[in-house]
């Protein structure tokens, strides 16, 4: 007798599957790393240069995230009316205008507006790219793919933590960040032409009869635990990233370069990471790994309150494979169970309570953080991602009671 191996990459996916995983990719970092860590990774140098305060930042972030929120409304009432690739492609396009704005701001205002701008196109990206992205695959495959998104997140953390430095030190201002957006501004550029041109996926067809708004989110067995364990992640990881350089530099004296460092580290744990728990979650259920990456948040913001090294490299590490892998088991777990067409109102309207915990993470901890300092804010947010861990493993009982009652007839 003789076991089969697990198929390869190579065996699972078709060609169109691959070609559509790599121009995702490219639209995930758009929508993940510029739009919700570039700012982490440049918020001390741009609140010593404009902003000027822990409150101001924290409120910055919020309101780019409230652009997030926004744009997520907007697709989930739109998603039926239009297919999921239109709907990426002119969010990478509200993208594009949204860091050609960053790249110039010249005053905080001018910067919130790109902020802003910037989330909202972020929504309309994210929301539709995991139905689009796993749709060529096949089904036992889509926490990797999902996985694949999240660790190209991951390297364009890592490439532009690095891309930061050089360009700090090519113009001699550890301050500099105008550039930075700039770079990602081409980028999104060559994103644009890529989805526009090459990414053509087969239409979807609309669902006869669908619900619509919040109700819609009740087509998901056990939307409320989710949802819960979704909403406690975007507190914390909101939280944690924005606030991690800064804690680090304030109470630990550690330099700019040294944090800009741990972010890349953070990056390049997701890179595998984000992958290993989405093949897991295929192997193992999603709610199990969505409570092993909740529960590696918390151990990270733990972490940061040592103040030292190697403790502060280890969180980064943790703080990558948590924070980046626990969101793609969500999206995977919604693609189990509602249909294609269905995913951008489901997904959006879980996305949109969601964010309430996303706006709540910074404007909370850069309040807290001006008024006590850092440390009651890592030890709140370890708390919370525990209560996100234990709603997710709740999730996998609640499902695992739902499957063993018979069905009458």
């Amino acid at each position: 007798m003789t076991i089969d191996a697990p198929p390869t990459l190579d065996q699972s996916f078709s060609p169109e599957a691959k070609r559509t995983l790599v121009i995702c990719a490219m639209a995930s970092v758009v929508a993940l790393t510029f739009a919700r860590l570039s700012y982490s990774l440049l918020q001390t140098a741009i609140n010593s240069d404009l902003l000027g305060s822990n409150t101001l930042s924290g409120t910055a972030g919020t309101i780019g995230l409230s652009g997030y929120i926004l744009g997520v409304t907007v697709v989930s009432l739109v998603a039926r009316r239009f297919d999921p690739i239109q709907l990426m492609r002119a969010g990478v396009a509200v993208a594009l205008a949204a860091l050609v704005l960053l790249s110039v701001a010249p005053t905080p205002t001018v910067f919130i507006a790109g902020l802003f701008t910037l989330g909202a196109g972020s929504a309309s990206i994210w929301i539709p790219l995991p139905t689009i992205a796993t749709a060529p695959a096949p089904p036992t495959r889509r926490g990797l793919v999902m996985g694949i998104m999240s660790s190209s997140m991951g390297l364009g953390l890592l490439i532009m933590s690095q891309i930061t430095n050089a360009v700090r030190s090519a113009v001699d201002d550890p301050d500099a960040w105008r550039q930075i957006w700039g770079i990602e501004a081409g980028f999104t550029g060559l994103t644009l032409i890529a989805v526009t041109v090459f990414l053509r996926p087969a239409p979807t067809q609309a669902s006869v009869g669908s619900v619509k708004g919040f109700a819609a989110l009740r087509m998901l067995p056990g939307w409320a635990l989710a949802t819960g364990a979704y909403v406690g992640y975007g507190f914390v990881v909101m939280a944690v990233n924005q606030f991690f350089g800064e804690a680090l530099e304030a109470d630990a004296g550690f330099s700019r370069n040294h944090t800009s460092n741990l972010y890349a580290l953070i990056g390049l744990a997701a890179i595998p990471g984000a992958t290993l728990l989405g093949r897991l979650s295929d192997r193992f259920g999603r709610g199990e790994m969505m409570s092993v990456g909740a529960t590696l948040c918390s151990l990270a913001a733990l972490l940061v309150l040592v103040g030292s090294e190697p403790w502060a490299a280890l969180s980064a590490i943790v703080f990558g494979i948590g924070s980046f892998g626990f969101p793609i088991i969500v999206a995977a777990y919604v693609a189990d169970h509602v249909e294609a067409r269905e995913f951008s109102a489901v997904f959006g309207v879980m996305t949109i309570i969601f964010g309430v915990g996303q706006m709540a993470g910074p404007q909370f901890a850069g309040l807290l953080a001006d008024r006590t300092g850092f440390t009651t804010v890592f030890v709140i947010c370890a708390g919370v991602a525990m209560v996100s861990a234990a709603l997710a493993l709740a999730l996998t009982r609640s499902n695992n009671r739902a499957a063993q009652v018979p069905a009458l007839t």
